[in-house]
């Protein structure tokens, strides 16, 4: 098994760098843990697991031929303990709401948002029934 780590976290390549620092600081509550002068590690305030890298600048990580010309593709999901109070908070500061509150098909309601950049977020609550119910139909479908 080559991953024996607990953290896997995206690196966002952006030239809106500032204002992507800050709608991730602002708005979830992340908090600053390295920076230099082409890329900003963020770290969850409530999961120490939980890091974004925000990068202006790829030159020293990738060669020219493969770097991303922007992120606008990724989708990125991150879980909350209260979702109507979120999506309340996410409004009240000028998050661009994309996609009001739904129930997904494991149960977990769920909203996004858009980034600065465009990267959609799936703002998630977190559900622990959701996730037992789960288990017990693929302990069910072994059986």
């Amino acid at each position: 098994m080559i991953y024996q780590h607990d953290m896997l976290y995206p690196i966002i390549y952006t030239e809106k760098e500032d204002i992507t620092i800050h709608f991730f600081t602002s708005l979830f509550g992340f908090k600053t843990v390295y920076s230099d002068e082409s890329l900003t590690v963020l770290q969850g305030a409530s999961d120490q697991k939980h890091y974004v890298g925000i990068a202006s600048s790829l030159e020293s990580l990738l060669d020219e031929s493969i770097r991303p010309q922007n992120a606008a593709g990724s989708v990125l999901n991150m879980y909350v303990n209260n979702l109507n109070l979120a999506y309340q908070e996410l409004l009240w500061n000028g998050a661009e709401i994309v996609q009001d509150i739904r129930k997904a098909q494991c149960g977990s309601n769920f909203m996004a948002v858009r980034d600065p950049n465009g990267i959609i977020l799936l703002v998630t609550e977190y559900n622990r029934t959701s996730k037992k119910k789960k288990l017990q139909k693929r302990k069910t479908a072994l059986v």
